[in-house]
């Protein structure tokens, strides 16, 4: 089922608001920041991935600044 936006899917499905929850509090702040393209649990899970693998980029390429930097010394 599609609701309008992430405050709609929590208020008519109890699983999205379990799966929601267990959801670490800087992960449901970056949820919160998207909610409006979140339209069904199935968009929740996908945000949710999109969101480790944008973290996860990130971390990796700090790593790789680090490591370039100690090269240039």
């Amino acid at each position: 089922m599609r609701y309008t936006d992430l405050n709609e899917l929590f208020s008519k499905s109890s699983s999205a608001r379990r799966f929601y929850l267990s959801q670490s509090v800087l992960m449901q702040i970056e949820l919160s920041k998207c909610g409006e393209l979140i339209h069904s649990l199935q968009d929740l899970h996908e945000y949710v991935q999109k969101i480790k693998k944008y973290n996860t980029s990130v971390e990796i390429s700090k790593m790789l600044e680090g490591n370039l930097f100690f090269d240039k010394l």
